[in-house]
C-alpha cells in the first residue's frame, strides 16, 4: 500500500496532514497499536515541520512532498522531500555518534526521529529524509 501527498509550506496543515498520514497506516496496518500511533505522530510533526521552517523557510510557495509506503513484515518506509537548498547531513550524523546532547536546538527533531525508527537516511542534497520504521506486531 502506498500513499502520496504534497502540501504547501503552511504550518497550520501540519497536524492535518498527520492525522491523514496516521490514517492510512492505521487503516492498512491491521496491529497498529496506539504506541505506534504515538510514535508516528511525532515522526511525522518533526519531519512535517522540519521540511517547512528548516527546508522550505515558511516559503507557502514551495511543497512539503511526503511518501508512504507499507512494505511486507509491518515495515513502514517514509520520505519527506522540501524544496529549499538542503543541509549538510554529514555533520549532524557525526553529532549523532559523538553528541547525545538533547538539550541542543541544532537537530533535536531529526535525533528524536532517529530514535523512534530503524533507518534514517538523508538524500545527496540534503533537502530528504527518508526513514524505515517496523510496526511490532501486538496481537
Amino acid at each position: 500500500m502506498k500513499l502520496e501527498k504534497f502540501f504547501p509550506s503552511e504550518q497550520f496543515l501540519v497536524d492535518n496532514i498527520s492525522k491523514e498520514l496516521l490514517l492510512f497506516l492505521q487503516d492498512n496496518i491491521p496491529c497498529f497499536s496506539s504506541d505506534d500511533s504515538y510514535d508516528f505522530k511525532l515522526i511525522f510533526h518533526e519531519l512535517l515541520y522540519n521540511a517547512i521552517i528548516h527546508g522550505n523557510q515558511n516559503d507557502t510557495q514551495k511543497n512539503v512532498f511526503v511518501f508512504i509506503e507499507i512494505l511486507e513484515q509491518h515495515l513502514v518506509y517514509i520520505s519527506v522531500t522540501d524544496e529549499g537548498n538542503g543541509f549538510d547531513y554529514m555533520d549532524l550524523i557525526a553529532s549523532f555518534n559523538h553528541d547525545s546532547d538533547f538539550s541542543s536546538e541544532h537537530g533535536r527533531g531529526i535525533r528524536i526521529v532517529k530514535g523512534l525508527t530503524d533507518e534514517i537516511s538523508f538524500n545527496m542534497s540534503g533537502n530528504g529524509v527518508k526513514i524505515y520504521k517496523k510496526v511490532a506486531n501486538h496481537g
